[in-house]
């Protein structure tokens, strides 16, 4: 029905956020369509609200851990096969 309309009318989340778009069905083309945003003022911040993360300082933290320990295990392993450099160095230069 909606692949054979030639008004859809849509929220503009269903058209700004790709998750949300993916639920439309695969038949409904926008190509050589005019869009029209009704409130558009609000625009902006779909867009930018569907583009953004939230990321929990736990989770930040647990980021920071994981970087520490690989630059750590980069400079054993460096030492290891005695490259030259990497003897002395501290994780905290690697920052």
């Amino acid at each position: 029905m909606a692949q054979e309309a030639e008004v859809l009318f849509v929220p503009y989340s269903y058209l700004v956020d790709p998750d949300t778009r993916r639920t439309l069905p695969r038949e409904i083309s926008f190509e050589q369509s005019v869009i029209i945003f009704d409130e558009a003022h609000n625009l902006e911040d779909s867009c930018s609200e569907s583009a953004s993360v939230d990321l929990s300082a736990r989770f930040l933290a647990s980021c920071v851990g994981e970087v520490d320990s690989c630059v750590e295990r980069a400079m054993t392993r460096e030492e290891s096969f005695g490259h030259e450099g990497g003897e002395g160095r501290t994780a905290d230069e690697f920052k």
